[in-house]
Parts: structure tokens; C-alpha cells; sequence
């Protein structure tokens, strides 16, 4: 006999999400490390805060800019804008499942709050591809 999953709060859902979708963590320990940036500096932040180290929409840009920062994402062969498209990319994929088949059966309430969640997560990625662009000196670029 299995034993029923525990439900994740809406927070442990967000950073779940906005994780996969950076494919950053701030969790050393996290079994998907390896593929992850860990952003260690953002965790020892938000432990000093005395706040949860977890990446919601409240925390989003500060994870966002950390990564920009970081110069796995020069390393990675791909420019800031291009990082910044395909988690926006990601985030819709997210999006189209939880307002597709996948999400019907999740609570209303809850898909809506998820589903606003990422959005406003997107509209950070859209404002931050734009900065990208007109300021390209702004993070960290390949080729520097």
C-alpha cells in the first residue's frame, strides 16, 4: 500500500515552480543541485531576514538578479536575453498545463493563484528581457 503524497503549501509550490523554471535553487541539499544553480548567497539573505528560504513571487527578482549575476549563465553559451526568453518559455509551459488537462484537477482557487503566480513572475522576465536589450551591459554577457 502506497501512502498518499503530503499536499505542498503554495509556497513550497512556488519554489518548486520558479526553481525549475530559473533552474536555480537555494537548497544545497536539493537532490536536483546538480543541475541547478545554487544561489547561496540569496538563501544566506533570506535566512538572515528571518524569512523561509524559499523562492516565491515575493523573493522572484532578487533570485532573478542573483542568476543574472552569476556567470553560469555566460558559461552556459547563451546570452542574457536567451536565458531570459526560455525561462519565460518555461513558465508558459507551466502555465498551458495548469489551464489545460493537467491543472482540471486542481481546486479553481488554486489553479488561479498559480496560474497569477507565474504570471507575474513573466512579467519580470519580459521587463528584465527588455533591460537586457536596451542596457546589455547590465549582467554579465559572453564574450567579455
Amino acid at each position: 500500500m502506497t501512502t498518499p503524497k503530503a499536499k505542498k503549501s503554495f509556497a513550497q509550490w512556488q519554489d518548486d515552480a520558479l526553481s525549475n523554471i530559473l533552474s536555480v535553487t537555494l537548497d544545497n541539499a536539493n537532490p536536483k543541485r546538480g543541475t541547478r544553480c545554487y544561489l547561496k548567497s540569496v538563501a544566506d539573505e533570506l535566512r538572515s531576514e528571518g524569512l523561509a528560504v524559499l523562492i516565491t513571487t515575493q523573493v522572484f527578482e532578487r533570485v532573478l538578479v542573483a542568476r543574472l549575476d552569476e556567470d553560469m549563465v555566460v558559461a552556459s553559451g547563451i546570452s542574457v536575453f536567451e536565458y531570459l526568453v526560455g525561462s519565460w518559455q518555461m513558465s508558459q509551459t507551466v502555465v498551458s498545463n495548469l489551464c489545460g488537462a493537467k491543472g482540471k484537477a486542481l481546486d479553481l482557487a488554486v489553479r488561479e493563484a498559480r496560474v497569477q503566480a507565474l504570471r507575474e513572475a513573466q512579467l519580470l522576465l519580459v521587463s528584465y528581457m527588455g533591460l537586457s536589450l536596451q542596457i546589455p551591459d547590465m549582467f554579465p554577457q559572453q564574450g567579455r
